[in-house]
Parts: structure tokens; sequence; C-alpha cells
């Protein structure tokens, strides 16, 4: 190779080196948010969403409320001797008091494949659509496993 190419070839390889470290900064959020909820794998946040909603379809509170991410602000489990029997979920009109079983009415719904989300440190968003209504849920990886930080219903 002549001097000339080499030239080139090292101003492209340090242009290379510079739009990779300029764009991991941009994006940081993002890639950042990507490893901290270990997007290549979503299969774990499915598996808990399934295990969520059985527990909650055979109204296990206490199985429930070792889903639950402790000091959400967004959810409002009720608790009683058995553990989680409701939650307090957004609606029109403002929060309705939800039971397990009006939430999950049955263990099989159809599960929407996970969407992550970066903002604000990052979530995984899943909807289970049942025949009378679809359950919003959010979750975070925590280092004990995933946890939920939120639910949503639409009719």
């Amino acid at each position: 190779m002549n001097k000339g190419i080499q030239a080139v070839l090292g101003v492209v390889a340090v242009v290379l080196i510079l739009g990779g470290i300029g764009g991991a900064a941009f994006y940081q959020d993002e890639v950042g948010g990507f490893f901290r909820l270990q997007g290549w794998n979503t299969a774990p946040v499915t598996d808990a969403s399934k295990q969520f909603i059985k527990a909650a379809a055979s109204n296990d509170g206490k199985k429930v409320a070792t889903f639950v991410a402790q000091g959400a602000p967004q959810l409002a489990p009720v608790t009683g001797p058995n553990g989680v029997t409701a939650f307090n979920i957004g609606d029109y009109g403002g929060p309705k008091r939800r039971t397990l079983r009006e939430m999950c009415p049955n263990a099989s719904p159809t599960l929407s494949a996970p969407k992550l989300v970066f903002l604000d440190g990052g979530s995984a968003q899943l909807e289970a659509k049942f025949p009378t209504h679809r359950l919003q849920m959010t979750w975070d990886r925590k280092p004990e496993g995933w946890r939920l930080i939120g639910l949503g219903w639409a009719q």
C-alpha cells in the first residue's frame, strides 16, 4: 500500500472512532437502558408476566405480592391477611379498585411482545388481552428480578 492510501485509512479510522464515541454519548440513555434491561433477552419479563397473571387468576395474593416493586408510586395495591387482594388502577374518571380475579379472569390471555422504553431508567411494557378488557403492565428489572411498577386498564 502506498502512503496516500494509508493516510486516508488512518483518517477514516479516526473519524469512525470519534463517530462511535459521539453516537454512544448521544444515545446514552437508549444504550444504557438496553443493557440494563437486557434487551437482547425479553423472555424473563414475559415469563414474569405469565406468572403474575397465573397468580392473580388463582387469587394467590401472597404470590402476586412477590411481583410488586417496593415503593412504586404508580401502583396502589390493596392488601389483606392473604397478601394483595386488589389494585387501584387508573381508569376513565379516576382510579378504580380492581380485584385480582377482575383483573385476570383466566390464566391464558393473549400477551403482547414486550416493548422496551428507555426513558426514566427504562422499563418493559406488556399488554394482556382478556375477552372483556386489556391489562397493561409496566415492569422494571431489579436485582431480584422483574418487578411490576405500573398497571393500566383499557376496554
